[in-house]
This record gives structure tokens, C-alpha cells and sequence, in this order.
């Protein structure tokens, strides 16, 4: 991890055919892109193992009550904490040191460590893998998908597939006009030395290989199958990227706040068309004020878009259905099924 504590991951057995079909999810929490962001996170659950609790409790995908998570509940459950900072990309030889403190940029090694574990553990066996995570997690599902896809590659074939929530980082300015997001992205690439999608940083010319960070930059080089959940209006993209606070409490917005956020379901579209490309992958968009769903029991099997809740929409594609792949709500506030009451 950051502070130099070792890694670790969470599991949970399956029942019946369920110890034979794994879900792999990866852990949120944005990302820290220069020494002193990465300092403070150091001591935090999101830098070190050692403030990692020993038992979670998880809900929608991850839940194993049928009541939740009427199709994957019986599976085998891998959580993977997030203690590196950069979506498990970083790949710097040497450790910084800060403020007297050493720092650890490994998040491609924890990934290689945890895949070794879970090859101990039979994965290259499995039937059926369900990669997936949430924002910063999601990013880290779509990045090292096909990486992941090709270290498994004994169970060549299993069926593997992607969900990812809330992880389609939108490469836009905020309302002032900085680009709060790409120079994120910008140093946290240099700063981590960042692993990335090989393909897509042959693509990229010289200097932009940040771009390979963006989801709409680097998914017409993913193979893997991916199932997007996402908002329209993303409720942390909005307030910390588009800087627009106010859109906690929309309520106390202005027009002109007010209007740049019914524009950004226009600039997630667009940053969409290469998913809507694709052969392999589906897009369950609602208009709701929220970030990240999946995992959450009152989001995961109650949102709908089309009178098809994630879940359903999830399952359906899942089994091969390629029908209604791109399921696409109208205009916020029109979703009825969105939760009233939202903490990020």
C-alpha cells in the first residue's frame, strides 16, 4: 500500500455451483495524484492496510441474500481494498519519500499479487468470472480487464465479463473552465508511473498517454465485455470535477449551475459513442443524482430506465441477450424511480 504495508483482499465462499463462478471487486475512492494528496492518504483505509476491518458487509452484487441479489448471490465473493491510489496502476521502481515518511507507488504489483493468490485458489478453474467495481474500482475493472482476462487464461473458457459503475470519468472542464479531471489524470500518470493499456498508449502521440486513463479514450481497445453503469448526471463528477457543489442539495443551485448540470447528460453521451460502438458491450444510463449503484440494495434492483431495474438489465445481458443493449434515460428530473436522498 502506500505507507509500505503489504495488500489484502477479502473472500467469501460460494454455495453449490456458486464456488465456481467468482466475482472480482475492486474498492473506490478516487485517487492521489501528487505527494502531499498521496501523504495524507497514506494514513488513511484508502493508503494502509493496517486500518483495514476485518469483516465487511456487502450489499447488491455482493450480497449473498437471495432477496438482493436474486441471480449472483450464491457466487464466490473476492473484495479487493484499495490501497494504492491509482487504480492499481502504478508502477514506480523506488519509493518517495515524504515529510519523512516512505511512500509505495505498487498498485500494479498488488494487482499481480492478488491474481497470484486467487490462481492458488483454483480462479483458473472457475466457470463464470464477473469482473467488476466501483468509480475509482470501475476504472480499475476496465483498465486491466483484458490483462486480467489473459493471467486467467487456463480458464479460457470461462465466460468473463465486466460491470462497471460509476468508472466512465468524463474528460470535460469544470464550470470555470479548468480541467480539474485531465490534470488529475496528468500527474497521477507520472507521479505512479502508471501501467496502462498497451494498445491504447501505442495509440496515444507523445506525452498524452494520460489519456489512456479515460474510459472514452481507452475502451476501443478493450476486448473484454463490459456492461456500463452509470448516470447521466453523476452526482461526484458533477460536484468535484465540474465543480459544482451545489448539486448536493439541488435545491440551492442557480440557473446558471442549474443549466451546466443538464448539460453534462450531453457530454456523458458523447463521451459514451465508443461504447455505443461496440459489439461487446451495454449501457444502462439512468437520470438520477447519484454515484456509484451497483453495490447498494436499494439502487442495484429498484432504479430503472425502461421499467428494467440494473439488475435486470445486468442479468439479461449477461446470459446473452443483446437485445436493448443500450438502455438510455430521458432528461433529469423525469426518473421516478431515482432515491430521493443520496450520500456519496
Amino acid at each position: 500500500c502506500l505507507d509500505g504495508t503489504p495488500p489484502g483482499y477479502y473472500f467469501h465462499n460460494g454455495s453449490g455451483t456458486g464456488k465456481s463462478k467468482f466475482i472480482i471487486f475492486f474498492q473506490g475512492g478516487a485517487w492521489c495524484h501528487d505527494p502531499n494528496t498521496c501523504y495524507q492518504r497514506s494514513s488513511s483505509v484508502l493508503g494502509s492496510s493496517a486500518c483495514f476491518r476485518r469483516n465487511l458487509r456487502l450489499e447488491g452484487l455482493l450480497s449473498n441474500q437471495k432477496k438482493h441479489n436474486p441471480d449472483f448471490h450464491y457466487w464466490t465473493k473476492v473484495f479487493v481494498p484499495y490501497c494504492d491510489g491509482a487504480s492499481f496502476t502504478g508502477n514506480r521502481e523506488k519509493p518517495l519519500k515524504v515529510k519523512n515518511k516512505l511512500l509505495f507507488f505498487r498498485g500494479r504489483r498488488i494487482l499481480d499479487a492478488l491474481l497470484d493468490e486467487l490462481l492458488r485458489r483454483g480462479i483458473d478453474k472457475a466457470s463464470e468470472i464477473i469482473l467488476s467495481g466501483r468509480s475509482a474500482g470501475a476504472l480499475s475493472a476496465m483498465i486491466h480487464a483484458d490483462y486480467i482476462r489473459t493471467r486467467f487464461h487456463r480458464a479460457a473458457n470461462a465466460s468473463f465479463r465486466v460491470l462497471a459503475d460509476a468508472g466512465f470519468f468524463v474528460d470535460a472542464p469544470s464550470l470555470n473552465g479548468t480541467k480539474i479531471i485531465r490534470s488529475t489524470f496528468q500527474q497521477l500518470y507520472t507521479l505512479h508511473n502508471s501501467t496502462l493499456n498497451q494498445a491504447c498508449l501505442g495509440a496515444q502521440k507523445r506525452k498524452q498517454e494520460w489519456r489512456c486513463l479515460f474510459p472514452q479514450y481507452f475502451t476501443p481497445f478493450v476486448n473484454s465485455p463490459v456492461f456500463l453503469v452509470n448516470s447521466l448526471y453523476d452526482l461526484w463528477q458533477i460536484a468535484y470535477l465540474s465543480n459544482i457543489p451545489c448539486v448536493l442539495n439541488v435545491k440551492t443551485c442557480t440557473s446558471t449551475e442549474l443549466s451546466q448540470i443538464l448539460k453534462f447528460r450531453n457530454k456523458t453521451l458523447h463521451a459514451l459513442r465508443p461504447i455505443f460502438d461496440s459489439k461487446n458491450s451495454a449501457v444502462f444510463a439512468d437520470a438520477c443524482l447519484v454515484h456509484t449503484q451497483c453495490v447498494i440494495n436499494a439502487l442495484w434492483t429498484r432504479i430503472q430506465v425502461q421499467n428494467v431495474t440494473i439488475s435486470q438489465a445486468f442479468t439479461t445481458w449477461y446470459r446473452g441477450d443483446k437485445q436493448d443493449r443500450f438502455r438510455i434515460d430521458g432528461l433529469y428530473p423525469c426518473n421516478l424511480t431515482c432515491p430521493k436522498h443520496y450520500r456519496i
